[in-house]
C-alpha cells in the first residue's frame, strides 16, 4: 500500500461528533427481534482506523432507514471484547474498533473470529454481513478462508470490501510507491505472499457467499493508496466458486480515505445487502 495507506476516517472531526461516531443509537422503548429475524451487518474499518472511519457512513444509513446501529465492539490489545449496547433492530449496525489499529491481518481475523463466537453464543445470531475498508477487507477475506466450517459462529451470507489491496506485499503500512502488478486476462503478472495465500485457502470460502469488491480510481489507475489492480486482482481469487461483483468509482471521493464518504459507494452497499428487504 503506497502513499496514504491508512484506513482511518478525516483527523479534524472533532468534539461530540467524533465521540458520537463511537457510540450506538438504542432507543430503549423499541421491542426486541427475535434473534433468529436479525441479520447484524459489521463494519471494519483499516490500518490505523478508529471511529470516523464507518461512523459517519454508519450515521447516513441509520439517517435513510437502513438499519440502526445497536452495538459497538471495541477489541482489546489483547483481544478482549468490550461491547456497548445490545441488538433489538432487524437490522443492526455493529461498528468494530480495533484498540490496536495496526494490528496483523493475521490477529485481526482471529478477532473477528471471537466476535463471530461472541454474537452467536450471546444473541444466538444465525447470519451476518461484513463491510469492511482497506486492510479490514482484507482481515475479512482471511476470516472467511479460516472459518467456513465454524459451528460456534454465525454463517456471513455477504461481505463488502472496499479499497482493498488483495495483491500487495505491504497491506498497512504507507510504503514510497503504490504497488500495482499488472492484471491480465489470465490474472496477476506477479503475486504477493499474501496472494499466493489466499490462492491455497480460496476453496474454503463459504459456498453460498456473495461478495462486493469496490476500489477507487483517480483517473491514475489507483486510489491514491491502492492500486485498482490490487484491489481487482480478487477477482481471479474467487472466480467460479462464489457470486461475486466490481465495482470502479471515480471522482475526488474516489480517494482510499474518502471511499466511505462516497455516494456511489452509499448506494451500491445498500442495493446489495438492504434493497431485497424494502
Amino acid at each position: 500500500m503506497g502513499l496514504l495507506g491508512l484506513g482511518a476516517g478525516a483527523s479534524f472531526i472533532v468534539g461530540n461528533k467524533f465521540r458520537r461516531y463511537g457510540h450506538v443509537s438504542i432507543d430503549a422503548s423499541d421491542p426486541i427481534v427475535p434473534s433468529d429475524k436479525m441479520i447484524p451487518t459489521l463494519f471494519i474499518h483499516g490500518y490505523g482506523g478508529n471511529r470516523l472511519s464507518f461512523g459517519p457512513m454508519i450515521s447516513r444509513f441509520e439517517r435513510d432507514g437502513y438499519g440502526r446501529k445497536d452495538m459497538v465492539i471495541i477489541v482489546d490489545i489483547d483481544g478482549s471484547l468490550h461491547v456497548e449496547g445490545q441488538l433489538r433492530s432487524a437490522q443492526p449496525f455493529i461498528q468494530i474498533l480495533f484498540k490496536n489499529d495496526i494490528a496483523s491481518v493475521e490477529k485481526q481475523s482471529a478477532w473477528l473470529y471471537h466476535i463471530m463466537q461472541f454474537l452467536f453464543g450471546a444473541y444466538g445470531i444465525k447470519q451476518v454481513d461484513f463491510v469492511g475498508h482497506s486492510m479490514g477487507g482484507v482481515s475479512i477475506l482471511r476470516y472467511l478462508t479460516e472459518c467456513r466450517d465454524a459451528l460456534d459462529a454465525p454463517v456471513v451470507a455477504h461481505a463488502i470490501s472496499i479499497g482493498a489491496p488483495y495483491n500487495d506485499h505491504n497491506v498497512a503500512q504507507t510504503t514510497p510507491q503504490i504497488e500495482d502488478l499488472l492484471l491480465t486476462d489470465a490474472g496477476p503478472i506477479e503475486t504477493t505472499p499474501l496472494y499466493r495465500y489466499f490462492e491455497k485457502t480460496m476453496r474454503h470460502l463459504p459456498k453460498n457467499l456473495q461478495f462486493l469488491n469496490i476500489a477507487g480510481d483517480l483517473k491514475d489507475g489507483n486510489d491514491g493508496a491502492v492500486s485498482v489492480n490490487s484491489a481487482l486482482s480478487l477477482r481471479y481469487l474467487v472466480q467460479n466458486q462464489l457470486n461475486y461483483h466490481e465495482l470502479i468509482v471515480s471522482g475526488r471521493k474516489a480517494a482510499h480515505r474518502l471511499l466511505h464518504e462516497n455516494q456511489r459507494v452509499d448506494d451500491s452497499i445498500y442495493t446489495f445487502l438492504w434493497k431485497k428487504h424494502k
